[in-house]
């Protein structure tokens, strides 16, 4: 494929909650039943790139909903999603540390907007008072598969022993869990993507993946969409072989060659695929290789540093941005204004979800293991 997965669990699950309906259902037949009712999920879209900075980019990329609340509340509320594969005892600071990261960065957004706010109201004569600004609801939540019961506490205070005095002093909140081995299969409900989504994800560690794998083929079949079909048994296929360790490949094909019509035709379309985008990724990377190499090579010969000095930043780079920075080396006057330049294409401003003031949100996003 043409990304590098280097774990696979993390990304068959943002592939399920990247289509709009999988997240919807998920929802409706998943979440607490006094939560959704605050929610009118008709209104559930995807915002991609609305909540981004640097440090959060790879965990909030792909996977931010809102949604408006019934009642017509001007304000936000955050789902959080983490995906584990294994018990995490300290999922709860993880979620925590992401929490407060949420907060920060959308208390900054928001007194950019009240500064800008205030200025336009002094301008035209007004009282510049703003209403007091209050922080938005987080709900997380960790959707778990893996094969031991999950034993860790789901109160954040169960990460202390502490004596009555000092309680009120500590964090309390709890995240809400979606432990996929407490749902028989019948139990899982949805659309067709996401319930095969959930049931691979349910038996991707347990010996019985195999022959469970004809009823989730089956439910791919159902899909309406030939297209959708085809994507959705792509990314099915390419999880099994990455996160299935007891499952080889020529028991998947045996497996799909039975259970699907041409199955083996299937198989053979879709392997091609990966090798013709293992090729193309091939020819990427030593494109930018090459490139990194020029561009280290002609930093030596203006500025007589050593040709790695910049190294660990530069591979970082895509290969456009390299392809920028190359044309760069060969312009700049000094070294510290090719830093400025080197500086500005490696780090991502911040950007955050918009007004408080529009439309109440409910944002969802996945984070990593």
């Amino acid at each position: 494929m043409s990304d590098p997965i280097t774990n696979p669990h993390d990304h068959y699950f943002k592939e399920i909650f990247t289509h709009k309906e999988n997240v919807v259902d998920f929802v409706q037949h998943y979440l607490p039943p006094e939560v959704v009712n605050l929610l009118d999920v008709t209104t559930l879209e995807i915002s991609k790139d609305s909540f981004v900075d640097s440090t959060l980019k790879e965990l909030f990329s792909d996977l931010l909903y809102q949604v408006s609340l019934r009642n017509g509340q001007s304000a936000y509320i955050y789902l959080l999603f983490d995906h584990k594969s294994y018990v995490d005892d300290w999922v709860g600071l993880q979620l925590l540390g992401y929490m407060v990261r949420i907060w920060e960065l959308w208390l900054k957004q928001q007194e950019s907007e009240r500064k800008e706010r205030r200025a336009e109201l002094r301008q035209q004569g007004q009282s510049a008072r703003l209403e007091k600004l209050s922080l938005p609801p987080i709900m997380p939540l960790v959707l778990y598969h893996g094969k031991e019961k999950w034993n860790a506490s789901t109160h954040f205070k169960g990460l202390f022993e502490l004596p009555e005095e000092l309680k009120c002093y500590t964090p309390q909140y709890q995240y809400w869990l979606c432990d996929l081995s407490g749902y028989s299969d019948e139990e899982i409900q949805g659309a067709v993507m996401l319930q095969v989504g959930l049931l691979t994800l349910k038996y991707i560690y347990r010996n019985e993946l195999k022959e469970r794998l004809p009823k989730i083929l089956k439910l791919v079949k159902e899909i309406e969409d030939r297209q959708t079909g085809l994507a959705c048994l792509e990314a099915l296929l390419h999880y099994l072989l990455n996160g299935a360790g007891h499952l080889d490949e020529s028991e998947l094909k045996q497996v799909v060659k039975e259970s699907m019509e041409k199955g083996e035709v299937i198989m053979g379309t879709i392997a091609q695929k990966w090798r013709e985008e293992g090729r193309l990724e091939g020819r990427q990377e030593g494109m930018k290789k090459a490139m990194l190499t020029n561009i280290q090579q002609a930093l030596s010969i203006r500025f007589a540093i050593k040709r790695k000095v910049y190294e660990p930043k530069l591979k970082g780079l895509s290969l456009l941005k390299l392809k920028q920075l190359h044309k760069s080396v060969l312009t700049v006057s000094s070294l510290a204004e090719f830093e400025t330049k080197l500086q500005q294409l490696v780090i991502t401003k911040p950007v955050v979800a918009s007004s408080p003031s529009l439309t109440p949100k409910i944002v969802a996003t996945s984070t990593s293991m």
